[in-house]
């Protein structure tokens, strides 16, 4: 498929990126992590050519290139293009969306990730706060960044209020 978009776009074509993108995800599905972020890595250079630095797309793309560096246990690489991705975010929607929840969902997992149970608690928080306000105090994105706000508690030894966090965001989950 790629080779094919790129016969008909060039190398250089949103499209491309996508295709890219995709293979990314199966190639991360088949534990083929250095490759994946390889391709997302690409499929950023790409959309920054392409469609310019302050795009939706380009957000996007710092998400999954985060997660690409959380995969290769390069906790500071995602960090900077999680906080690059919230930034941009926060530039074009200043009204608020989901995009930037999933920034601040993910800031949090790596601070989790680090042992900063605090700082995780603190991101998502700040996440829940966005998913309550664009999809609503019961979707099951809510609930589960209250679940996660559990284990950020419990690695604080806060267990009983964490077992309570986790109880409530199962019980959206199951409503969702």
């Amino acid at each position: 498929a790629h080779a094919m978009y790129v016969g008909l776009y060039g190398e250089d074509h949103e499209r491309v990126a996508v295709v890219l993108g995709n293979m990314a995800n199966v190639l991360r599905d088949q534990g083929k992590v250095a490759e994946a972020l390889a391709m997302e890595e690409k499929v950023l250079d790409i959309q920054r050519r392409t469609l310019g630095s302050e795009h939706d797309h380009v957000a996007s793309s710092l998400l999954n290139l985060g997660a690409a560096y959380v995969d290769q246990g390069m906790q500071e690489e995602a960090l900077a293009r999680y906080e690059e991705g919230l930034g941009l975010v926060r530039r074009l929607h200043p009204e608020r969306t989901v995009l930037e929840g999933r920034f601040l969902e993910s800031i949090g997992s790596v601070y989790a990730r680090q042992g900063r149970h605090a700082d995780a608690l603190a991101w998502y928080q700040k996440a829940h706060w966005i998913y309550r306000k664009t999809l609503g105090a019961e979707s099951a994105d809510a609930g589960g960044v209250i679940c996660k706000s559990a284990g950020a508690l419990q690695g604080q030894g806060e267990v009983d209020e964490a077992i309570a966090k986790y109880e409530e965001g199962l019980a959206i989950q199951r409503r969702a």
